[in-house]
């Protein structure tokens, strides 16, 4: 929509030069006329996490374990939206092992398919209980051969959709070897960016504040579940330690990946490399923390937000 698109620009403009309250009558404008076009279903979402809760449990992966690819190439960054993935990526795309992938959609269009592919007729997530080793095996080699014509020399390479945390049961059984790196962010700045950004993908709950914070209470709900059945598994970056602490958080970073350090990953704003994401022009230049705590700047419209983030019952 012309109309919302414009207001988002207005309040990028207005944010910039520190006129925050005309910036969020603008975000508010942008954001309602969007919330009118969209429909977030949280009763579908709260449904998806429990089935998939449900169905990816430990005895779940003791039975496909042996099965998967055993590839470890694959690093999967995940998250919330705006909470540092491309900024991860660019660090690692600095690395001569790594090749960067992007966001890819191939996991989430594999979910869509798996019921027809499967038969039975049992729904995602249910049905990958009825998963067998040929067809792991081809969904493994389609989704390698993409980047083998593409990765030249790497070792490694990055998928970068953040929303792939929907999926990790699916990816780690088809990848039991992968490496996931999870990006978090102080809740009140990522819902904050969420709402300033104009999302080119329909992201449905991304439009009004009640809805963010059900989407992030449900993502909560899902990386709580992940990590309890890949224990060790999951490497957690927070976003403010990471422009914090560059080098020691990016370090650890590559040692989880048990790839050698170089400092090129300190100059990852000189990597020269396409980036097609609502973050693309900050990746390109030196770490800046004008992010951080910038929610501060709006705290008196904020209030809405900060109690449904209180009301978020503890995990």
């Amino acid at each position: 929509d012309g109309q919302s698109h414009l207001h988002f620009a207005a309040a990028k403009m207005l944010d910039d030069i520190s006129e925050f309250e005309r910036a969020f009558q603008h975000l508010q404008s942008a954001n309602a006329i969007e919330h009118q076009r969209t429909h977030f279903d949280a009763d579908a979402g709260r449904s998806f996490v429990a089935r998939s809760r449900a169905t990816f449990d430990s005895a779940f992966f003791e039975d496909k374990n042996a099965i998967g690819n055993a590839s470890d190439k694959p690093i999967f960054i995940v998250g919330m939206l705006r909470s540092g993935t491309t900024l991860v990526e660019q660090i690692l795309a600095s690395h001569p092992a790594v090749y960067a992938g992007g966001e890819l959609e191939y996991f989430r269009g594999v979910a869509g398919q798996l019921p027809d592919r499967l038969g039975g007729g049992q729904p995602y997530p249910e049905c990958v209980k009825s998963l067998d080793a040929a067809t792991i095996d081809a969904i493994s080699r389609n989704y390698l051969a993409q980047f083998t014509k593409h990765s030249g020399d790497a070792q490694r390479f990055t998928d970068k959709n953040p929303l792939n945390f929907e999926h990790l049961g699916l990816i780690m059984t088809v990848f039991p070897n992968a490496r996931v790196i999870h990006c978090r962010r102080d809740p009140m700045d990522l819902c904050l960016s969420i709402y300033f950004q104009h999302f080119s993908e329909r992201h449905d709950f991304a439009y009004h504040f009640a809805d963010i914070t059900e989407y992030l209470r449900q993502y909560e709900q899902l990386m709580a579940h992940w990590h309890s059945v890949f224990p060790g598994r999951i490497h957690d970056i927070q976003y403010e330690d990471l422009v914090a602490n560059l080098e020691p958080v990016s370090r650890a970073m590559f040692e989880y990946l048990d790839i050698q350090w170089d400092d090129n990953c300190l100059e990852f704003h000189r990597t020269a490399r396409p980036v097609g994401t609502a973050s693309h022009w900050q990746v390109r230049q030196p770490l800046y923390t004008r992010s951080v705590e910038r929610w501060r700047h709006y705290e008196p419209y904020l209030e809405d937000l900060r109690a449904a983030l209180a009301d978020q019952p503890g995990q």
